[in-house]
């Protein structure tokens, strides 16, 4: 006696794209809270603004998979995530430094050992106060975060 099998390639291609995004959906939840966690320690941290803006989107269905995102429209989130080097700092709006004689500079406004400082430029600079800001290494929220899941869901991370 023999049996027949019959495979429907497109029933089992929306089948698996489910199963691929309910799977999906957890790993980006996953990276999420770990990325919000790592975010809440460290520079930045007091403010509480950083861990706030990292959203989640996604299960999103592309033509060759399901994708989903983890990520922060915060303009200085890359610089935390992946570092600085020392570069110029100016108040918004002011290309120059306050010159003696300059009515109302610009100040910035920043916290500074736990103060908040207002000045035309950041104090203590490496070099001269246009290259006023001193860089820092990156956090790594987002990366660490990834490579949590990857490990939790045994799968591959693959950086870009």
């Amino acid at each position: 006696m023999a049996y027949r099998v019959k495979v429907f390639k497109t029933t089992l291609s929306i089948q698996a794209g489910i199963m691929s995004a309910r799977r999906l959906r957890r790993v980006i939840d996953d990276v999420h809270d770990s990325a919000r966690l790592g975010a809440s320690r460290g520079p930045y941290s007091h403010t509480k603004e950083l861990e706030a803006s990292i959203r989640k989107a996604g299960p999103y269905f592309t033509g060759i998979g399901v994708t989903g995102k983890v990520f922060s429209r915060l303009s200085y989130a890359a610089s935390v995530e992946e570092g600085a080097k020392i570069h110029p700092i100016f108040p918004k709006g002011e290309p120059h430094i306050y010159r003696f004689g300059d009515r109302k500079p610009r100040q910035l406004k920043f916290v500074w050992h736990g103060r908040t400082v207002y000045t035309p430029h950041i104090p203590m600079a490496r070099s001269t106060i246009g290259r006023s800001h001193p860089g820092q290494k990156g956090k790594h929220f987002l990366r660490n975060a990834a490579i949590r899941a990857a490990l939790k869901w045994q799968m591959k991370f693959i950086p870009r």
